[in-house]
């Protein structure tokens, strides 16, 4: 059995991965595009065609893939649904409050324990000084997984129960940099 499932190999589920891959873990790992999850492979990590075995490898899978729309298709088939039953899941994906809640509902009816997140930082600043990972959710979930999260982030923060949490702050912390852009963007000129 692995430590944890990556579902996800772009340029952020990849560098999860061998965040994970390099603090020592047994990494499984699936990607809609086979290929993509084949350079793991040389790092250490069992790759699976097949994504109800590559859940079934571990009790956390992590995943981060393009948005919520992806997500739910893939997470969202009935066989799907059943390797998932009792296993716990930390979405990593970029989205809204709205789809963390959506998402947690729907996790909820398939009995999956659900944790939602942010990662405020670049994939190759994953686990480096200033790197800051937010998880919002049930607390005790989050202490259970919080040891093998770690590893990708100096700064990975419980925000709290309610799922829309980590979320909010990502939204409002991406709006305080926007502004802050468009303000020297106009003072420049």
């Amino acid at each position: 059995m692995s430590d944890v499932t990556v579902v996800g190999a772009g340029a952020m589920g990849s560098a999860i991965a061998r965040r994970f891959l390099a603090g020592g873990m047994k990494v499984s790992i699936w990607n809609r595009t086979p290929a993509r999850a084949q350079a793991l492979s040389q790092d250490g990590a069992v790759v699976f065609a097949d994504l109800p075995d590559a859940l079934r490898a571990s009790n956390v899978i992590v995943t981060c893939v393009i948005d919520y729309g992806v997500s739910a298709k893939v997470f969202g088939q009935s066989d799907i649904a059943d390797a998932l039953a009792g296993r716990s899941l930390v979405q990593l994906t970029g989205g809204t409050p709205d789809n963390a809640a959506e998402t947690e509902t729907w996790m909820q009816e398939h009995d999956v324990t659900y944790l939602d997140g942010a990662i405020m930082c670049y994939p190759g600043d994953l686990g480096k000084e200033g790197s800051q990972v937010l998880i919002s959710g049930p607390e005790s979930e989050f202490k259970t997984w919080s040891a093998l999260l770690s590893c990708l982030a100096q700064d990975l923060r419980y925000v709290g129960r309610n799922i829309r949490a980590a979320k909010t702050l990502d939204m409002a912390l991406l709006a305080r940099f926007a502004g802050l852009k468009f303000s020297a963007m106009h003072g420049a000129h």
